[in-house]
C-alpha cells in the first residue's frame, strides 16, 4: 500500500536527522509529487539542495515557499535565510540583502542573525 502523507514526511524527517541528505531529498521529492506544494517539503528540499551546492535548485522551491508564508508561519524567517543565502550564492546580492534584512526583522534572536548580518555587511561592500 502506498504510505501516507505523513509517513513519507516522517521517513523524509528521520533520513535528514540520520545526514542521509541524498535519500531525505529523495523523500522530499516523493512528498511533492503527492502535494505539490506541502510546505515543510519545500522548505527542507529547499535547504538540501542549497547544502548539496545547488543554490540555483534550491531559489524556486525557497521562493514557492515563501509565497505561501503567512505571518504567524514559524518557519518563515527560516525560509528567508535560506532564500537570502541561495541568492547569495547565486550572485544576485540585491535580493539577498533584503531577505537577510526580511529575516533579521523577523527572527532578530535566531543563531543564524550573526551569519546574516556579517552576509549583509560583505554583500554591501
Amino acid at each position: 500500500a502506498d504510505a501516507t502523507l505523513d509517513e513519507r514526511l516522517r521517513a523524509a524527517e528521520a533520513l535528514l536527522g540520520a545526514n542521509l541528505t541524498a535519500a531525505a531529498a529523495a523523500a522530499y521529492e516523493g512528498v511533492l509529487t503527492v502535494a505539490h506544494d506541502h510546505p515543510e517539503a519545500l522548505l527542507r528540499l529547499g535547504q538540501i539542495k542549497f547544502w548539496a551546492n545547488d543554490p540555483g535548485g534550491a531559489l524556486p522551491l525557497l521562493e514557492r515557499r515563501l509565497a505561501m508564508a503567512l505571518d504567524g508561519d514559524a518557519a518563515r524567517a527560516q525560509t528567508h535565510f535560506g532564500l537570502a543565502e541561495a541568492l547569495r550564492f547565486t550572485g544576485q546580492s540585491a535580493q539577498a540583502v533584503a531577505e537577510y534584512q526580511e529575516f533579521l526583522r523577523i527572527d532578530p534572536g535566531s543563531r543564524d542573525a550573526d551569519v546574516a548580518k556579517r552576509a549583509i555587511d560583505s554583500l554591501k561592500e
